[in-house]
């Protein structure tokens, strides 16, 4: 019976694969074989960048936001992924007020939002003109006071959204053509969707209350 012969690697490989005979070696830096890896990995995260920014759990949403909004004045169009685990929200919640931000679950179901601290502010405050919420799983048990989302800007969406547990789910407050569909309200206490003030031009439809 022949025998593949083993040969050991010079500077160990990538984590948790195994090394094949002759194969997963690292190459030397500056080598034509190093060269093309990088080149390949630089495509391959110049096509991630233009789909949207990935956030892991453990991660902070408001750096995120920052991240790819950046300072400049009137910069606008951005879109985050949210990636699957669970995401610990603080007290005072997140409040974005920027153009076309879009937040998105890249896991629905699976990509959780939750707060397990007494809140003082909703989970989410859009102040903000055309911005996305969507697919997201928010659990907001502890809400008796605020709204889980309250939005206060004009042409914002909450698409295919689960909210577990809350007194108010979401609120339009003199927001005009907002639309809030596609989502399950399970435990909401008080309303499932609030409107007020002046708002106008909204649709909200298809939503499903457990």
């Amino acid at each position: 019976m022949s025998q593949t012969r083993y040969v050991s690697p010079a500077s160990g490989g990538p984590i948790g694969l195994g090394f094949a005979p002759e194969r997963l070696t690292r190459v030397a830096q500056g080598a034509l074989p190093a060269l093309r890896a990088g080149v390949g990995l630089g495509e391959a995260q110049s096509r991630l960048a233009a789909l949207g920014y990935v956030v892991l759990p453990g991660q902070s949403i408001e750096d995120a936001i920052r991240t790819v909004t950046g300072t400049r004045t009137g910069s606008e169009g951005a879109r985050i992924f949210l990636s699957e685990g669970e995401y610990d929200i603080g007290a005072a919640g997140i409040t974005i007020s920027n153009t076309r931000l879009e937040i998105i679950a890249l896991a629905p179901g699976k990509t959780v939002l939750r707060r397990t601290v007494t809140p003082t502010a909703p989970v989410f405050a859009l102040s903000g003109s055309r911005l996305r919420l969507q697919g997201l799983t928010i659990e907001d048990g502890l809400n008796t006071g605020y709204d889980t989302v309250l939005i206060t800007g004009d042409y914002c969406e909450v698409v295919e959204c689960h909210f577990d547990g809350a007194s108010s789910a979401v609120e339009l407050a003199s927001a005009d053509y907002c639309v809030v569909r596609d989502c399950l309200f399970e435990s909401v206490t008080t309303v499932t969707v609030d409107i007020t003030g002046t708002s106008s031009g909204y649709v909200v439809a298809n939503n499903r209350v457990s």
